[in-house]
């Protein structure tokens, strides 16, 4: 009999035992759980941030080929006025070697 009580405290300090061991890793697997929370929480305000920063980089591109745009188009403009200006340039040089040549005769 001494044995059967002797086996049953061993039991039962196995079974204290083990609800300890228990109540320790329900508790590890909440912290666990909350860290994987935090840490998910973490991650969707950085993707956030990044998708919001993306979105400014992506404005900022837009804004500069729109500029790059009327750059070109005044480029263009300018140069179309510049060849403009050569052509009358040229007509008036013609038109004052025609006005010397005149002079010359004349005098």
């Amino acid at each position: 009999q001494e044995g059967l009580e002797a086996g049953l405290v061993e039991m039962r300090a196995k079974v204290a035992e083990g609800a300890e061991v228990q109540a320790r890793l329900e508790e590890l697997n909440q912290e666990f759980q909350q860290q994987v929370l935090d840490l998910t929480s973490s991650i969707s305000q950085d993707a956030e941030k990044a998708n919001k920063r993306s979105e400014q980089v992506a404005d900022a591109l837009s804004q500069v080929y729109a500029l790059e745009r009327q750059l070109s188009t005044k480029n263009d403009t300018l140069e179309g006025e510049l060849l403009r200006l050569a052509t009358d340039l040229d007509k008036a040089k013609g038109s004052t070697r025609e006005l010397a040549s005149a002079v010359e005769r004349l005098s």
